[in-house]
């Protein structure tokens, strides 16, 4: 029996009680990797496995105390940030990742954040946006960036997604990876940015799943708590990603689940 511990890793997300996505599904995630996950819980959601009856912010107090009270007690070599209910989430969340600064940051800005947003007000959502940009982006390690879901946090002042990438990293990010782009030939690719350059991440991203860039980024912030460079760790991500959704299963009667057992 080996000896050496486990990389641990604090996922800040929603609770998802069916297991799709966010809290608890990470922790599997986590667990196949050979990492050990820490929760601090931004939202409960009340769902099955069809759909979102609603979503219930934790008090940001409880929040703020819960991270707290893990970090005190464990080591941790990476955080995982998404599920932002509300601007004094983002600040919390941001507060903390300051002070553990030596802690890589990946920031999810995939489909489940526009499926957690409480808010039926315009103006609270773009608060948010604005929140995860001003606070979160400048402590960013990796920022994962679904194309699908680009144009809703461009904003009138980043027309495309080019443009939204070189504010992620004017705002202080060190790599930003893009999930799903486009190419002339009808195909996709992935792209990790960085203020020094772009490179290719040859693998394919299975964008048609609605939890692919969750499960993505999530084994993205497992593999560089383990030490592993951000390429690297990119393409094993999504190659992780591809390969338990090749195979789902149903459950219940919404789509079928992401299939986390056969992973080797």
């Amino acid at each position: 029996m080996s000896n050496s511990l486990p990389a641990t890793v604090l996922f800040f997300n929603v609770f998802d009680p069916s297991g799709r996505f966010g809290l608890p599904a990470g922790a599997i995630t986590a667990n196949r990797l050979k990492c050990h996950p820490l929760a601090s819980i931004t939202a409960l959601a009340v769902q099955d496995t069809a759909a979102t009856e609603s979503i219930h912010p934790v008090d940001p107090e409880i929040l703020n105390n819960q991270a707290r009270c893990l970090l005190e007690d464990c080591a941790i070599q990476a955080i995982k940030a998404n599920g932002f209910c509300s601007t004094e989430t983002v600040s919390i969340i941001a507060q903390i990742a300051a002070d553990y600064d030596t802690a890589p940051l990946v920031v999810d800005l995939g489909k489940t954040f526009f499926n957690t947003l409480n808010s039926p007000d315009p103006e609270d959502i773009e608060d948010i946006i604005s929140a995860v940009k001003d606070l979160l982006l400048p402590l960013a390690h990796t920022v994962v960036l679904d194309h699908t879901y680009a144009n809703q946090w461009a904003g009138e002042d980043n027309s495309n997604t080019q443009d939204l990438i070189q504010f992620i990293l004017g705002q202080g990010a060190r790599h930003c990876l893009l999930l799903g782009q486009p190419l002339e030939d009808r195909k996709k690719t992935n792209i990790l940015y960085s203020p020094e350059g772009t490179e290719l991440v040859s693998a394919y991203f299975p964008d048609r799943h609605p939890e692919a860039g969750d499960i993505a980024s999530t084994a993205l912030c497992c593999y560089l708590a383990k030490g592993m460079p951000v390429l690297q760790a990119s393409e094993k991500a999504i190659q992780y990603t591809q390969s338990i959704l090749e195979q789902c299963y149903p459950l219940g009667m919404g789509k079928p689940m992401p299939n986390q057992f056969d992973h080797d």
